[in-house]
């Protein structure tokens, strides 16, 4: 059995290694690799417990699983999707399979309904859920993409006893949700992550995590660009989500945040400021529904549509960003927008 930290597994494992600069997953795990008829005991051969269809299909029957393990350091970042299960570990696997560390898991879809004092606690989306694995759990998991985070106790000297004390149960609440938002935006640049990347990943999530669980002056000071990015990334969505709408403003950034308007200038200090950088995300939502060939609106309807009223003025800021007309970007093919990689999104490039 493997337990999905990222420890090789004959037959299905990758050699830890670089592949186009970027890191090679350490551990990885496909059904789609099994005949049909093994593939639900195949992923139960994986896990260091007990496992059940809980889609009322047979054994034999397709199941989905696609995992993947990446080491970061001392820490290993697992990111799994799979069809629904039952999972149960019993206190004498706890001791068979020898685990003792804590993981931290988001889920990105789905959801888990984990047992916890005879009580069912739902954990999803950035809701954190937080268990010791040398300790029995028992849970439900519905059709999920998780990521889970691995953390050897040494890791985290000092907060031993707090995090024993919170893990699996709603006093995980207790982790600052800032922390799960973070976690989300490292799991999606995992696959792209240079091997000098993982290691300051590695050094981030710890500062991230003490600063999540402690709270005190020297910890958030100490995770200062983690918080900022990740600030920056929940205000990011937020800003992406309203770009249409006329009260998208600093105040209305700065409530979503829950901070103060000092703080949302410091988030966006590298990117000109906030007004800017809306200006330059509204530019950038005109271009693509210029580009669109869904979309055939006239040059003035979008501009409206994101807030430009004057349409000379529009033109005059759109060829400022962009080096050319509305009109002339219209006809041309557009380009993918590039996905950040982890020091870009870290220092908030």
């Amino acid at each position: 059995m493997n337990d999905h930290s990222g420890r090789p597994h004959p037959g299905t494992n990758e050699a830890s290694g670089i592949k186009s600069g970027f890191i090679k997953p350490s551990y990885s795990f496909e059904t789609s690799q099994l005949p049909l008829n093994e593939q639900f005991d195949g992923y139960r051969d994986e896990l260091p417990g007990h496992i059940e269809r809980s889609d009322g299909k047979g054994i034999s029957e397709k199941f989905f699983v696609d995992t993947k393990g990446f080491s970061l350091g001392d820490i290993r970042a697992v990111s799994s999707r799979s069809d629904g299960f039952s999972f149960y570990r019993s206190p004498q696997d706890v001791k068979s399979f020898d685990m003792d560390d804590w993981v931290v898991a988001v889920r990105t879809k789905g959801h888990v309904d984990a047992n916890v004092d005879g009580n069912a606690v739902r954990f999803q989306g950035s809701h954190l859920e937080l268990r010791n694995t040398g300790e029995p759990f028992s849970a439900h998991l519905s059709a999920h993409e998780s990521l889970y985070f691995f953390l050897p106790r040494k890791t985290l000297t000092g907060l031993e006893g707090i995090l024993d004390h919170i893990s699996v149960s709603e006093k995980s609440k207790r982790l600052h949700p800032l922390l799960g938002h973070y976690l989300m935006a490292l799991g999606a640049r995992l696959s792209y992550m240079t091997p000098s990347e993982s290691l300051i990943a590695a050094e981030t999530t710890r500062a991230m995590i003490r600063a999540s669980v402690a709270r005190s002056p020297e910890s958030i000071a100490a995770a200062q660009t983690p918080i900022l990015a990740t600030q920056f990334e929940v205000a990011r969505k937020f800003i992406e989500r309203n770009l249409g709408r006329p009260d998208l403003t600093v105040e209305s950034v700065r409530a979503a945040l829950c901070v103060s308007r000092r703080q949302v200038y410091k988030i966006f200090e590298n990117l000109g400021g906030v007004e800017r950088y809306i200006r330059s995300r509204r530019l950038s939502a005109c271009l693509r529904e210029l580009q669109s060939s869904e979309m055939r609106w006239t040059i003035s309807q979008i501009a409206e549509r994101y807030g430009f009223k004057d349409v000379a003025g529009f033109s005059r800021q759109f060829r400022a960003q962009f080096g050319g007309s509305p009109g002339e970007l219209r006809e041309a093919a557009g380009s993918m927008p590039k996905r950040s990689n982890y020091t870009e999104w870290l220092n908030r490039q």
